[in-house]
C-alpha cells in the first residue's frame, strides 16, 4: 500500500515569504468558468468552457511580537507574487506547484479562549503549474 504525507512537511511561500512554519491548513482551489449555449428546442442547459480560475486560503496561527510582525506586514492587500505550495515539502521530485496571484484579503480575529489565527484570501492570476522540485 502507497504511503501518505503529514502536513507539517508542507512547504508553502508567497512572493518570496516563507509561511509554512505557523500556517493551519491551506487549500488551493480551482475553478473554471463556463457560458451558457442552450438553445433552440434544447431540454437542459448546455455549456462551454471557458477560462480557468482559482482561489487559495490560509489559517495561519498568529504570532506575537517579532515573531509575527513581519509576516503580516509583508502581506499587505492587493500583494501580488508568487504563491508556491509543495504538500511534501522540497525535496527532489516532490510535487510543486506555483501560481502568480494576488492577496485580496486577511482577518485578523481576536479570540478570547483559543489559539489566534489569521486567514489570508488570494485569487489566482494565472493558471496553475505543476512541475516537481
Amino acid at each position: 500500500m502507497a504511503g501518505g504525507y503529514v502536513g507539517s512537511a508542507a512547504y508553502l511561500a508567497f512572493g518570496g515569504t516563507v509561511l509554512d512554519t505557523f500556517y493551519r491548513n491551506f487549500t488551493p482551489t480551482q475553478t473554471g468558468a463556463t457560458v451558457d449555449q442552450t438553445s433552440g428546442a434544447d431540454t437542459a442547459i448546455k455549456r462551454l468552457f471557458t477560462l480557468k480560475d482559482g482561489n487559495a486560503s490560509m489559517t495561519y496561527r498568529a504570532e506575537t511580537g517579532t515573531a509575527g510582525t513581519p509576516i503580516w506586514a509583508l502581506m499587505p492587500i492587493g500583494a501580488s507574487g508568487t504563491l508556491e505550495w509543495g504538500p511534501e515539502g522540497t525535496a527532489t521530485s516532490a510535487p510543486r506547484a506555483h501560481v502568480q496571484a494576488f492577496l485580496t484579503a486577511k482577518t485578523p480575529p481576536i479570540i478570547y479562549n483559543d489559539v489566534t489565527v489569521w486567514q489570508f484570501s488570494w485569487e489566482f492570476d494565472d493558471v496553475i503549474t505543476e512541475t516537481v522540485y
